[in-house]
């Protein structure tokens, strides 16, 4: 086989393999818009969740649940992700959770995705909670598993702080790294803290108020993890864009050097032919 024809036949395979990942960015694309418009609108149920706990809050029982504790051990969640050229949205996760997570107490690492898991171990000597087999299907059972350690933890005393960490995709180019405290939750405490008094002068349960906000807790656990997991796999989306459009550029500037190779061998082999050629000619001149 030719120099040239061995450059053709590398050209060719190079111009299939960039094909191909124009395809897998375009479904990754597709994806991202698809599932970034379906996003419901939970203003609604934040608003229902958000007015018990703020008459709640009003309750010696309510105060006492979210009591903020100093120098408190937390349990950390991570949200990564194991889908194909996801790798460099997973390392990133990793790192902004260590560094954001430098302030905490930890007791242990909660990570969904096994491919998190391996990225972590050799950063930490924490204890190291995986969560695996991660699909749509499985969200609202992946966040009531959740759900149901963390509040074993708590209820064990071996946490009283729990603090999650995700990505959110702006745009399918901007991803930003989140860190929300899910309990105490920060947002809910500062929420019922700046509700105007006077509104609330008692508060009357029907039930035991400590059951009652413990069972609205974890109803609100589950549908804060729900929602990060949405947004890890919107994420993912544009992650998946993202790296398979650098690997395109950079696949783009091997097939301009395949290219040249090429057009390099060529011409060798033109002028190899017209060499031969023109002595085959002289040759044949000479004879006569």
């Amino acid at each position: 086989m030719s120099k040239a024809t061995a450059a053709k036949l590398a050209l060719e395979d190079h111009q299939y393999l960039l094909d191909l990942l124009e395809i897998l960015k375009n479904i990754a694309a597709n994806r991202f818009y698809k599932k970034h418009g379906e996003r419901k609108d939970t203003t609604e149920v934040e608003s229902a969740i958000n007015d018990f706990f703020r008459v709640a809050y009003a309750s010696e029982s309510g105060k006492e649940l979210f009591s903020l504790k100093e120098n408190s051990r937390a349990a950390v969640l991570g949200f990564t992700a194991d889908g194909g050229f996801m790798g460099s949205l997973t390392t990133r996760v990793i790192g902004s959770m260590l560094k954001e997570s430098s302030d905490l107490d930890i007791y242990e690492f909660i990570l969904i995705g096994k491919k998190g898991v391996e990225k972590l171990k050799p950063l930490t000597d924490k204890t190291i909670v995986s969560v695996s087999n991660v699909s749509e299907e499985s969200f609202y059972m992946i966040a009531l598993r959740v759900k149901d350690h963390v509040l074993k933890l708590l209820a064990d005393k071996k946490i009283s702080k729990f603090v999650a960490f995700y990505p959110k995709a702006v745009s399918l180019n901007v991803i930003k790294y989140e860190r929300e405290q899910l309990f105490p939750p920060e947002e809910l405490i500062k929420m019922c803290a700046e509700a105007k008094p006077g509104k609330v002068e008692k508060v009357i349960f029907e039930s035991d108020p400590a059951a009652i906000l413990g069972s609205m807790s974890g109803i609100w656990l589950v549908y804060k993890i729900t929602v990060m997991l949405i947004e890890s796999a919107i994420a993912g989306y544009a992650a998946q864009a993202q790296q398979l459009e650098n690997s395109l550029d950079t696949m783009e500037k091997i097939g301009k050097k395949l290219l040249l190779t090429y057009r390099k061998a060529k011409r060798a082999e033109i002028d190899k032919s017209l060499r031969e050629a023109y002595c085959s000619t002289l040759m044949a001149k000479e004879a006569e």
